[in-house]
């Protein structure tokens, strides 16, 4: 996600000290406020090299299993009934199976249109659900996190 720094007033702040989940707030709020879109011209503040996608994962599914557990139980019982329909897609073939991957893809193509950038973007976004939920099982005990090259005790 990427905010002008506007946007972190005294309100947002009020709200994401109530709320358990940051990026359901500030999807709220964005959504209140305006729109939300996929924008590929963003130039980050923070700029470091992110070249391993799994260190970087863990670490982000690390990061909301400590934070927010409730959250993370919660992504992972989605994930189990989307990975539940996909199977059920695949034995019966039927479509009513795809219902909720279509929406999502749907939804996500929405945002991206404003830009032109929306369908690869959505297509990714179904992946990494599965993507993310086979890598929470794999880190279910995992203590550890590494950020810039520092290994943290979490």
């Amino acid at each position: 996600m990427a905010f002008k720094r506007e946007f972190f007033d005294s309100e947002v702040i009020r709200e994401l000290k109530n709320e358990w989940c940051d990026d359901c707030t500030l999807t709220r709020i964005a959504k209140r406020r305006g729109s939300i879109a996929f924008v590929f011209s963003a130039i980050p503040l923070n700029i470091y090299d992110e070249k391993n996608l799994i260190l970087w994962s863990k670490r982000q599914i690390i990061t909301v299993r400590k934070y927010s557990p409730r959250g993370f139980y919660g992504f992972l019982i989605i994930s189990f009934f989307l990975t539940l329909f996909l199977v059920l897609f695949i034995l019966t073939m039927n479509l009513i199976f795809l219902s909720p991957y279509i929406l999502w893809f749907l939804k996500n193509v929405n945002r991206g249109f404003r830009t032109g950038y929306a369908l690869i973007p959505s297509f990714f976004s179904l992946l990494s659900i599965f993507f993310a939920f086979f890598l929470s099982f794999l880190i279910l005990r995992e203590k550890y996190i590494f950020w810039r090259g520092v290994r943290y005790k979490v």
